[in-house]
């Protein structure tokens, strides 16, 4: 028995709601989801490990009938949320929009809720297809999702979270390459700014020394 396995995904799960709050005042949809996808996650591995602990008894059938839907729902969750997050972010590095009207916020709600959830439920309505079997029973794991290794498999199960990981990577380096040119452009402004003479602090000596002459008749005048 590995007693480190649910309370490490027990403690995981509590640890993923701490930033909960924050995200809930902005409406941040793929935070949110995130966030929530991680907690079903280690929820269910937290209650599987419990339940299976030491052991591969076939127990709590339709638990992991349900169990073994949802973990094949976060394998494509959790890389659409980063999706989603990836393309808000590029979006704000490249200062294309500055604002965004209601109509705009609302468009983008609907974009984020259909992929951080309409694409997992359908990922778990196509995961029937592949299905070889109900579940599999690991010792100390509980159970996990049957997938019957076939072309169709690859296309429909492996194939889809691949194509979302690899469009995150692209939209998160182009985010990372507009923030580094505004960085470098900010520092170019910078120094061509202190390159530049301050014209109130740089005197010509001859008009100061004629103001002095100047000051220097004046006090002996009145005096």
């Amino acid at each position: 028995m590995h007693y480190e396995l649910p309370i490490a995904a027990f403690i995981a799960s509590f640890i993923v709601l701490i930033p909960l709050p924050w995200h809930w005042r902005v409406r941040n949809v793929p935070t949110l989801s995130l966030i929530a996808w991680l907690f079903i996650s280690n929820m269910t591995y937290a209650i599987n490990a419990v339940i299976w602990a030491g052991n591969i008894e076939v127990v709590a059938k339709v638990w992991c009938d349900i169990t073994t839907k949802l973990q094949v729902g976060s394998n494509t969750a959790l890389p659409t949320c980063c999706l989603c997050l990836c393309i808000h972010l590029e979006r704000i590095a490249s200062v294309r929009q500055v604002r965004m009207s209601p109509e705009q916020k609302r468009r983008r709600m609907i974009f984020d809720l259909l992929l951080c959830w309409g694409l997992p439920c359908i990922t778990m309505a196509l995961h029937y297809i592949v299905q070889g079997h109900r579940y599999d029973l690991v010792e100390d794991f509980g159970c996990r999702p049957a997938v019957y290794v076939s072309l169709a498999s690859i296309f429909l199960f492996w194939l889809p979270p691949i194509i979302i990981v690899l469009l995150t990577l692209g939209f998160a380096g182009a985010a990372f390459y507009h923030f580094f040119c505004h960085r470098l452009t900010f520092e170019c402004c910078q120094r061509r700014r202190l390159a530049q003479p301050d014209r109130r602090s740089h005197h010509d000596p001859r008009s100061s020394r004629q103001g002095i002459e100047r000051e220097s008749v004046i006090a002996s005048s009145s005096a």
